[in-house]
């Protein structure tokens, strides 16, 4: 599992949560990206959406482009999103969104329902391309998630 977040206890807490899986830390976008040069073999990507110098979503898009088996194993995680382009951006988008603070049984659920898949998608526009429905007509409301998706 990958965990990309400006904020080391957020990893450090998930290590702790996941102790049976193999944790690897990346602070930045950028340390994401060389990680997943070397090795992109990853059951599952937890990234935060907002940090300092690139988005959650920037991640996204390289994935789509150089390692596209990954778009369904990629998590956006967040403790709120305010800027309203970006919650735009992810409401148009066909991703899971994962709500912070969230459980350690949530985070098993979706090593189990998308870790291992290789769907092997064609770029930005169909990593991107689709619709997060939430809670309560909010995209990014509570643990959202791609309609029809298994899990809560």
């Amino acid at each position: 599992m990958l965990v990309v977040d400006d904020e080391p206890a957020v990893a450090e807490g998930l290590r702790k949560m996941m102790r049976r899986y193999e944790l690897v830390a990346a602070g930045s976008v950028d340390e994401a990206v060389a990680v997943l040069e070397r090795d992109a073999d990853f059951d599952l990507v937890l990234c935060d959406v907002m940090m300092p110098e690139k988005l959650g979503v920037e991640l996204l898009a390289w994935v789509a482009v150089f390692a596209p088996e990954l778009c369904d194993r990629v998590v956006l995680m967040t403790g709120g999103i305010t800027d309203p382009v970006l919650r735009h951006i992810l409401d148009q988008a066909d991703l899971v969104v994962l709500r912070k603070p969230f459980s350690a049984a949530r985070v098993r659920a979706l090593v189990a329902e998308r870790g291992g898949m290789s769907v092997g998608h064609g770029g930005a526009v169909e990593c991107l391309g689709g619709r997060v429905h939430g809670e309560a007509g909010d995209p990014l409301a509570g643990e959202a998630r791609r309609e029809g998706a298994a899990g809560g």
